[in-house]
């Protein structure tokens, strides 16, 4: 038996990129991680960011995440892929843990996915004044959905539910109607 690891990857595209062309890389880096018996476990198309500094003459890219589990030679046919490809500028892998078992690093996979998502929530809702004083409660819904796919092709729905507003308004109107008649 070979040993796996958790890997994650993350590359920047250029931003002229179109979506067939990641769906492109994504197959064919899901094909390199299980013909090496690895398993594909988290992919997230994170969108268009601005880079911290130009890059190849461009300002913004698209960042790319995949979390997955496979043997030591599969991050590294994953980064000579990405190291021919023209449309790819940066990348990065780094190793999460030693395997032990599937699912262990599923639901740890899960856990960082569910952290991330809510870290982008408070950071957009943090700069809109309007939502700024409620930034980083669990009842704030964000204006902007994330994009992100399990390697099964399903996806959960992060995102809490909002108390509905008409029960507000109405226990609102309820204890001013109580005081008033008092």
């Amino acid at each position: 038996m070979t040993v796996q690891h958790e890997y994650e990857t993350t590359f920047i595209v250029r931003p002229e990129a179109i979506d067939d062309e990641v769906n492109r890389l994504r197959a064919r880096f899901e094909a390199i991680i299980t013909d090496r018996g690895g398993q594909l476990m988290v992919f997230e198309d994170w969108g268009r960011r601005r880079l911290a500094y130009t890059i190849e003459k461009s300002d913004h890219g698209r960042y790319i995440y995949l979390n997955y589990v496979g043997t030591p030679d599969a991050p590294a046919e994953i980064e000579r892929i990405v190291g021919i490809e023209d449309n790819v500028i940066r990348f990065l892998t780094v190793r999460i843990s030693e395997f032990a078992d599937y699912d262990t690093a599923f639901a740890g996979a899960v856990e960082r996915q569910k952290k991330r998502i809510n870290r982008g929530r408070r950071s957009e809702d943090a700069g809109d004044p309007r939502r700024r004083r409620t930034a980083g409660h669990d009842n704030v819904k964000s204006p902007v959905p994330v994009r992100y796919m399990n390697a099964d092709g399903t996806g959960e729905d992060m995102t809490p539910e909002l108390d509905e507003p008409e029960s507000i308004v109405s226990d609102a109107d309820s204890s001013t109607a109580d005081s008033e008649s008092n």
